[in-house]
């Protein structure tokens, strides 16, 4: 009896000592967990505190429905919308979003992919503004419910001073229109396609005869002006798929693609000189300022550009080195 009566007490000794270190571990958990719930309630702060700052906009969806959940301060600024007027509307069903092919393949792909992000996607402000802006969505899940988490970055302003670079560098500021580099460009693409088509492209070099007397005797500015006027005069003249460069101080240079044959080249020159013969209104000052113009023809002349610039450029010095006013065609000579 006293020794069963041990083996009670033991028992319930040693039972006891694991209720003790099961509660010591409960109270490790317990622990463990406040210190866990605390992260989470500071990582939802710093979450919210980074949604409500944010530099672009934010707007959380229901996966499955595409239901506005949250949106930030800086997406209602940006679309001119208030909280309530977002919260539980379809994203796709609200005005700066509706009706644009965009917005229906984006409402797809939300639906079937987990990351969806676009670079120039079209939006438009409650006032009527346009806006260019890169969305990037992610699907997660979030207490079992499958969220998408939109950002939207307004880049109108950046794509507006990439478009001004671009017509700085490809574009002559003082007549507007394209420089070397870009009439290089498209004389070139121009003498490709006439290779795939079996047609011809004309390049004209154009020099204004007597220029530089306007400049010394007028000044600068009327000079400028007159450039302006001499190069709508030669842009009036063309089709809109050729192309009038200014490449130097009064040179210009002229490609006509897609060209049956050189008798229309011909045409074209002569209604070129010819407008040259009629007097300017500058400033005041009625001026009058012909223009030599030399052509070559592709493939006639070269088939390639730098042999075809050439051409032009020794045909125009032709034209100036008989009297000016006048036009040349390399391939007629």
């Amino acid at each position: 009896m006293p020794a069963e009566e041990a083996r009670t007490k033991k028992q319930l000794a040693d039972e006891l000592e694991q209720l003790r270190e099961q509660v010591r571990q409960l109270k490790a958990l317990e622990s463990e967990f406040k210190v866990i719930e605390q992260e989470l309630r500071c990582s939802e702060r710093q979450y919210r505190q980074l949604f409500e700052s944010a530099q672009h906009g934010i707007v959380i969806l229901d996966a499955d429905t595409g239901q506005v959940k949250s949106a930030n301060p800086h997406l209602l600024k940006m679309l001119g919308y208030s909280n309530e007027e977002l919260l539980g509307k379809n994203l796709w069903d609200i005005e700066a979003f509706i009706d644009t092919d965009r917005s229906r393949a984006a409402s797809h792909e939300l639906k079937h992919r987990d990351h969806v992000r676009y670079e120039d996607f079209p939006l438009e402000t409650r006032n009527g503004r346009r806006l260019d802006v890169e969305l990037e969505s992610n699907v997660c899940t979030i207490n079992d419910t499958r969220i998408v988490h939109c950002n939207i970055r307004d880049t109108s302003e950046r794509k507006r001073l990439e478009r001004e670079l671009h017509l700085v560098a490809t574009h002559d500021s003082m007549t507007g229109l394209p420089n070397r580099t870009l009439f290089r460009d498209r004389a070139h693409l121009a003498v490709l396609h006439a290779q795939r088509n079996k047609k011809r492209v004309a390049i004209m070099s154009l020099d204004l005869d007597n220029f530089n007397t306007v400049n010394e005797t007028m000044g600068n500015v009327v000079g400028d002006h007159l450039l302006k006027a001499a190069a709508d005069r030669m842009t009036g003249l063309l089709r809109k798929s050729d192309t009038v460069a200014r490449v130097g101080g009064d040179e210009f240079a002229i490609v006509i693609p897609e060209i049956d044959d050189v008798s229309s080249v011909d045409k074209v020159s002569h209604k070129i000189v010819d407008a040259f013969r009629h007097h300017f209104m500058v400033n005041g000052h009625k001026i009058l300022v012909t223009v030599s113009v030399g052509v070559a023809v592709f493939p006639e002349d070269g088939r390639d550009l730098d042999t075809l610039v050439n051409s032009a450029d020794k045909s125009m010095y032709s034209v100036r080195s008989t009297g000016c006013n006048n036009y040349k065609i390399s391939c007629k000579q």
